[in-house]
């Protein structure tokens, strides 16, 4: 998983009471956060970068199942960090965008011309560190991201398993399984 994936998810994966957290089974979307969807082809996109021994099209069980799991949990927690800024009137600045860039564009496995990111992955990994960025600097992260989670609707697809606000996406069945990855 690139360094950049993993700061990002070590900075929110933090505390949480959430409400709402179900799973579904839609053809057409891995998971979803109030209307805003995760869809199997941007998965797809994501999974190359989760690390080796990862495949796209390898199924939902084994090394590509934890893969996408946490990857599904980060973009969750993205959507999550993203609206929150919205709501409470906190803007991603140019200065943040500016520096997650730059932080995306020195990611070698990123850069990497085998790793195929194409525009609309390396946008959405410059926007979700900037994200990342901007929630920590909000007076109190943990408390932020706790309520930003309350009245959120958080969907998964049963195939990949539901979330859990502490550690994220889980295999059905399971909670407390041990901090995102």
């Amino acid at each position: 998983m690139t360094a950049v994936i993993r700061r990002a998810v070590a900075a929110l994966a933090l505390v949480g009471v959430v409400s709402g957290c179900t799973t579904f089974s839609d053809a057409d979307a891995i998971a979803r956060v109030n209307d805003e969807e995760l869809s199997q082809e941007f998965l797809d996109s994501l999974l190359p970068l989760a690390g080796p021994g990862v495949e796209v099209g390898g199924g939902s069980t084994g090394t590509n199942a934890e893969a996408a799991r946490n990857l599904i949990s980060q973009w969750i927690q993205v959507v999550v960090a993203e609206e929150h800024l919205a709501e409470i009137g906190a803007p991603v600045t140019d200065e943040a965008i500016a520096a997650a860039e730059a932080l995306v564009d020195s990611d070698p496995l990123i850069n990497d011309p085998a790793s195929e990111v194409d525009d609309d992955l390396r946008t959405f990994l410059i926007e979700a560190q900037a994200a990342f960025d901007t929630f920590n600097q909000l007076p109190d992260p943990q408390a932020s991201f706790a309520e930003a989670l309350e009245g959120v609707d958080i969907v998964v697809d049963a195939r990949y398993g539901t979330y859990d606000p502490t550690f994220g996406v889980v295999p059905l069945g399971q909670t407390g399984a041990g901090p995102l990855g």
